[in-house]
């Protein structure tokens, strides 16, 4: 009679035993369950799930233009100065890419230390008679006078900020027109107004044809949000070399 009530009792605790851990697996299971229910959460590992959270999606922006804004260029080009092209040669790196190696002669300095003379490098030019055409990059004409804007610490054949839309022509009585042709009437909250009149742009041999157009566009943005205001014509006159070198100096002031 001993060994059956011993033998009962231990029963009953391994009977117990197993019951608990089924318990605790259930659970342990239900858990995990949940937690992989959740999208974007933080698993036990402390990573996170392939699906993007809500938070995150809402926090995602696309990327800015900059259209006719001379404040961003301003503050993104530590050295803008005025100068005519006195030498324009094209060449090829030790890659074999044709480049151009533009010289100025500074005329006037708007930002960054005085100099006389300045080299920028381009990508794209002709050597021979092979011609790189390379988009939205500058193709400076000899003898021409610019305003140009510049990053000079950039490490790519491009030192001009915003491309073409760092680069504006002056005219034969130094009225401001941007890299297309189309009359700078004025600035407005930082945004370049236009002009109806237009420049003839000289084009150099080899590069392809641009022309000139009154006509304001909506800015372009494919998806991006854009912070330029609609850039309206005026028949005004385009303002003066000294008028835009005063704006620019403004800015610049406001942003130190």
């Amino acid at each position: 009679m001993r060994i059956r009530h011993t033998s009962l009792r231990y029963s009953r605790i391994v009977f117990t035993v197993i019951s608990l851990l089924l318990f605790l697996l259930t659970a342990t299971s239900l858990g995990a369950c949940k937690k992989q229910a959740t999208p974007g959460s933080a698993t036990s590992q402390g990573s996170t799930s392939s699906d993007p959270s809500p938070d995150a999606a809402k926090e995602g922006r696309p990327p800015t233009l900059h259209n006719n804004d001379l404040n961003w260029l301003v503050k993104n080009s530590p050295f803008i100065f005025v100068g005519r092209l006195s030498k324009a040669e094209g060449a090829k790196d030790e890659r074999g890419l044709i480049i151009t190696r533009n010289q100025f002669e500074i005329e006037k300095v708007i930002a960054g230390s005085s100099q006389q003379t300045i080299t920028l490098t381009t990508l794209g030019g002709t050597v021979g008679n092979e011609t790189m055409d390379v988009s939205h990059m500058p193709v400076f004409n000899e003898g021409q006078r610019y305003i140009v804007f510049t990053d000079l610490k950039r490490t790519t054949y491009n030192p001009i900020t915003e491309n073409q839309g760092g680069v504006f022509l002056l005219g034969p009585d130094s009225t401001v027109y941007t890299y297309n042709g189309i009359g700078v009437s004025g600035v407005e909250s930082g945004i370049l107004q236009m002009s109806d009149v237009t420049l003839e742009v000289r084009v150099p041999k080899g590069t392809e044809t641009r022309k000139s157009s009154p006509e304001p566009k909506e800015p372009q943005t494919e998806g991006a949000n854009s912070n330029a205001k609609r850039t309206e014509v005026s028949t005004k006159k385009p303002i003066s070399l000294d008028e835009f070198t005063q704006t620019l100096q403004r800015i610049a002031a406001q942003q130190q």
